[in-house]
């Protein structure tokens, strides 16, 4: 049973560190503009809403489905600051960035739940903060400075702050497949209707669609389902804090994986592979993964 859990998390990690990758190369190679892609995604999220009922029973009590459809929609939008961001850096650095978020999370979770911290916990916020300037603090002939995407990451790590705690309160009355359906369908209905906008229409209307194009965004919706059914099966087996500690791995599957392709197909993402950079890079994710266990350790 332990083994079972912990591949489970082994599998969720590596499902949204190849998404991840995927959503880098179309952003940079062949969809520039984010809201373009965020809109060329949720034409094949609709997938999911066609598998999920095949397996599981999905709640219309209609309270619980709009709230649900509510945040969707809201983080529909929210994850667009994370396709500007890897349009604008490095995914490896971006995604540590993204697993920052336990710091707006604690606080949260000390006011509206009551959740007491610990000095444990503060050792661990600590580490979380250091790894965070460490991978968004840069050198250019021009000197040192932040990374771009430092305030985005914020922005979008508070979203997903606020959605851990609501949605910490809907599991109290639904299940969890229920909550993703309804999150999903909220996504993909936001993001269409962007292309009331038009701007965002003509931009749309000039992406040209081949069959490369749609095998990507069948991937990429496939694998955001895959990555979620291995995180939650996770979630069932085991205490959901250990999990979501060990699932700070992810940022290190994007150094591998990146490291892998580096050498068989060197222009599918760009990466900064320098001995310096990688080392700055690992020394950060190791502190994430650190950091963001020790927040967990007092509820293991």
């Amino acid at each position: 049973m332990v083994l079972e859990w912990f591949f489970l998390i082994l599998l969720s990690a590596i499902a949204f560190s190849i998404l991840d990758l995927l959503e880098k190369h179309l952003i940079s190679d062949r969809i520039r503009n984010p809201l373009t892609l965020a809109i060329f995604l949720a034409m094949f999220y609709p997938i999911n809403l066609l598998i999920i009922p095949i397996f599981f029973r999905i709640d219309f009590a209609p309270l619980l489905s709009l709230v649900s459809f509510a945040i969707g929609a809201t983080m529909g939008m929210a994850y667009i600051l994370f396709l500007k961001s890897i349009r604008l850096e490095e995914v490896s650095r971006v995604v540590t960035l993204h697993y920052a978020y336990p710091l707006f999370i604690i606080p949260m979770a000390f006011v509206f739940l009551n959740e007491n911290l610990t000095s444990t916990s503060y050792i661990g916020i600590v580490l979380l903060v250091a790894s965070t300037f460490m991978i968004s603090y840069k050198k250019n002939w021009k000197g040192m400075f932040y990374s771009p995407v430092l305030l985005l990451m914020m922005g979008l790590n508070i979203a997903i702050a606020i959605q851990n705690i609501l949605a910490k309160y809907l599991f109290d009355f639904t299940n969890f497949w229920s909550f993703i359906f309804w999150f999903t369908a909220g996504m993909i209905t936001i993001r269409m209707l962007l292309l009331i906008i038009p701007r965002v229409r003509h931009d749309f209307m000039t992406i040209k669609f081949h069959s490369k194009l749609i095998v990507y965004g069948i991937a990429i919706a496939l694998l955001f389902l895959a990555a979620n059914i291995f995180y939650y099966g996770a979630v069932s087996l085991q205490l959901v804090s250990l999990v979501s500690a060990l699932s700070a791995i992810q940022p290190m599957f994007i150094l591998v994986i990146v490291l892998a392709i580096s050498y068989v197909k060197p222009r599918f993402v760009y990466e900064e592979l320098s001995r310096k950079a990688t080392l700055t890079k690992t020394i950060a994710v190791i502190l994430v993964f650190l950091g963001t266990y020790l927040l967990t350790l007092d509820n293991i």
